[in-house]
């Protein structure tokens, strides 16, 4: 087992854990909000990809929403996670929480064009965060770039936990606190069309709409 491996599965076992306790402790709110819009997106998009954005320091918050409710929202939802340690932490977590994982190569572009090609392929709504590799709390210019070749209609979630800490990795995370109260909240629609260029600008104010708290 490399070394890797093992500080993956050295992460991703106690998070696993706690996030399965707080299942008996936390409670969630406004869950069917996101799953109408979200399943209405669905019916109306055909074939182009639907997304959910959100960004990395709501990711614990929206583990513990899908592990109380996982026939809700995020049922079909398939958790797109890059291949860092952080990213396959957060995959190994889902998983085990029984959620769908996709794993997007970083580093090799033929890898990376391969992974593409498959997300375009997918016939259930995807989620990913809109700052992985940083700017970290800012929409990421690849992620722009990737949605507009998908042709992508893009749904922003924000989520927080009410009591909630924080740790600070390389980006910052929310960590919900036993007994606290998840709430969702979900934006307007950015559809790539319909913005172009201006799609980041647009994404990031509407994350920044539906924001519980400050940044």
């Amino acid at each position: 087992m490399s070394l890797r491996v093992q500080v993956v599965n050295g992460l991703a076992a106690p998070l696993t854990r706690y996030i399965g306790r707080l299942k008996g402790w936390a409670s969630v709110e406004d869950v069917r909000k996101v799953n109408d819009q979200l399943c209405s997106l669905v019916r109306t998009a055909g074939s182009r990809p639907v997304v959910l954005c959100y960004l990395i320091k709501d990711v614990l918050p929206m583990m513990v929403v899908a592990a109380i409710n996982p026939s809700g929202a995020f049922a079909r939802l398939r958790w797109v996670c890059d291949d860092t340690i952080g990213g396959l932490v957060s995959a190994r977590v889902i998983a085990s929480l029984g959620g769908g994982v996709f794993i997007l190569p970083w580093g090799s572009a033929g890898r990376r064009i391969r992974a593409i090609g498959a997300l375009r392929q997918l016939e259930t709504p995807w989620g990913i965060t809109v700052d992985g590799h940083g700017p970290y709390g800012e929409v990421n210019p690849a992620l722009v770039r990737l949605l507009s070749t998908l042709d992508a209609l893009v749904l922003p979630v924000a989520a927080t936990a009410h009591p909630e800490t924080y740790v600070l990795l390389r980006a910052k995370l929310a960590i919900p606190l036993p007994w606290s109260v998840v709430r969702l909240r979900v934006g307007a629609i950015v559809d790539v069309r319909e913005h172009g260029v201006g799609t980041g600008r647009v994404l990031s104010e509407r994350l920044s709409s539906i924001s519980l708290r400050g940044t």
